[in-house]
């Protein structure tokens, strides 16, 4: 839902400053970010349990959408978001991990199936919800909510932490 939320914040940034044609470019940051972030958490093993490395990273992918609200140039904004994708495909490589031991056995299709469905629908209503935030708010508003929407995940994720480690029985 965060992601969902930046979305329509970047081309938001881009037409408040008389370019909306760049909000494209502000999305490949954040998507070049977020492959720099899957080659690097990919090309190494990480210490400690997958299930206690969701959380940090959730709240670190919070942290970064909440400075966004900070950014009032282009090239500061570029930066942040570059920032922030590097944190966003470990994430979703952490999340997608977790669902080896978390689905019943015989069910990991189904359990990424479900995954991906509650990614889609999470980006729509992020979608939705940034853009009223942007329309009768501000764009900084809008970086600050998408910001609390991950933390929130992460707190989620810290406080499921024994559900997410421990194997699920059929």
């Amino acid at each position: 839902t965060a992601v969902g939320v930046v979305q329509v914040l970047l081309p938001a940034f881009a037409d408040e400053r008389g370019s909306a044609e760049t909000g494209g470019l502000y999305l490949a940051l954040l998507s070049a970010g977020s492959l720099a972030g899957g080659l690097i958490y990919g090309a190494r093993s990480w210490p400690g349990e997958p299930v206690r490395r969701l959380p940090v990273l959730l709240l670190a992918l919070g942290v970064g959408f909440a400075l966004l609200a900070a950014a009032t140039v282009p090239v500061v904004l570029g930066a942040l978001l570059i920032a922030s994708g590097l944190v966003l495909a470990p994430a979703t490589v952490v999340a997608s991990t977790l669902l080896d031991t978390a689905a019943p056995p015989g069910t990991v299709t189904e359990a990424f199936a479900v995954m991906v469905m509650g990614i889609v629908a999470g980006t729509a209503l992020g979608n939705a919800l940034g853009g009223a935030i942007v329309e009768d708010w501000s764009y900084e508003a809008g970086a600050l909510c998408a910001g609390a929407i991950a933390a929130l995940g992460a707190a989620i994720a810290l406080a499921r932490r024994r559900t997410l480690s421990e194997p699920a029985r059929a």
